[in-house]
């Protein structure tokens, strides 16, 4: 998103510490952090209208897909301003599109919350992503990468889902160890997987970017920025795709929850005839399938028990239901 534009704040000397009110709660950040949250600049920015589809799907996709890819020590925090001074000494707010940060930092209290001074402990975020829009794609190439840089941002990257404003559409910076400067990573058309392909040395993933895509197209797939594991070459899987997954592993467990039922029930009728099998199904349907006996279980135990009562209430026992006597259940 835009960044509040450069300028020095009156009555403000770098290094004095002062505390910043954020939402109503007071923290001592170490650094003159102007406290903005008036109508002309905002604690928070509202989002610019420029957005477009393509926008909303990466920022989106890539933050369900991170989530499974990131270390559990760092936390994915989408659009969080962060308030640093710059290399000039101004007073600069940015908000990421999308950052990475260590999880500490992301779970503390107050102002980091909201927004975070970072030119100090704690540490700034690892990796950043911006998505490239008419209004901000000049800014995300120039001030922005400077700013990344300066407050020690490890890996930076830029995208461009819709097409128009990148070439190519992925870009990727990263800062070594001890480096003032970033250097710019890799980016390669892989003509087979018909990706753009660059490497982040952070997530240790490949980074895929499809060539332009018409913007009507991501109401109906998927077609933006993607991770992919270079030994295995598995692509990390997105939101719909883990939707889907979820769907089909629900049903395949539900597959087999009816026919672990069925199985008992018929095993019932075949040994003891009605209306045993029916006492049976009434038994197992009064709890949760993962309580069940499996099917070998109760086959050993119908193969000790002649008597259909002994074995009923065995299986009883096992979900913990109350006996069954001649005359119905018996009580505890």
């Amino acid at each position: 998103m835009e960044a509040i534009p450069t300028r020095t704040q009156p009555g403000l000397q770098q290094g004095r510490a002062e505390s910043v009110s954020v939402s109503g709660v007071q923290k001592d950040t170490g650094y003159p952090i102007p406290v903005w949250d008036t109508a002309t600049h905002p604690a928070e920015w509202e989002e610019y209208e420029d957005v477009n589809e393509g926008h909303s799907q990466v920022l989106g996709h890539v933050t369900d897909s991170l989530k499974h890819l990131v270390s559990p020590a760092w936390h994915i925090v989408p659009e969080r301003g962060i308030y640093f001074i710059d290399a000039t000494g101004h007073l600069q707010r940015v908000i990421p599109d999308l950052a990475v940060y260590p999880r500490h930092l992301a779970d503390a209290s107050g102002a980091l919350r909201y927004d975070v001074p970072s030119t100090q402990q704690p540490p700034p975020p690892l990796w950043i992503l911006e998505i490239a829009s008419p209004s901000t794609f000049t800014r995300d190439l120039q001030d922005k990468k400077a700013w990344y840089v300066h407050i020690g941002v490890k890996e930076y990257w830029l995208c461009d889902p819709v097409g128009g404003l990148l070439q190519p559409p992925l870009q990727g910076w990263c800062r070594t160890a001890g480096a003032s400067r970033y250097t710019a990573q890799s980016v390669a058309w892989d003509k087979a997987a018909q990706f753009w392909v660059s490497f982040s040395p952070l997530l240790e993933q490949e980074v895929l970017m499809p060539d332009t895509q018409p913007e009507w197209s991501w109401a109906h797939t998927y077609h933006g920025m993607r991770f992919r594991d270079p030994t295995t070459g598995q692509l990390a899987a997105t939101h719909q795709e883990l939707e889907i997954l979820s769907e089909r592993q629900q049903d395949t467990i539900q597959q087999f929850q009816r026919q672990q039922q069925s199985g008992i029930v018929f095993m019932a009728e075949m040994r003891y005839g009605k209306p045993w099998d029916d006492r049976v199904q009434e038994a197992l349907q009064q709890c949760p399938p993962t309580s069940w006996p499996d099917l070998d279980q109760v086959r050993e135990w119908m193969r000790q028990r002649d008597d259909a009562l002994d074995c009923l209430n065995v299986i009883r026992a096992y979900l913990d239901l109350p006996p069954w006597t001649a005359s119905g259940l018996s009580t505890r």
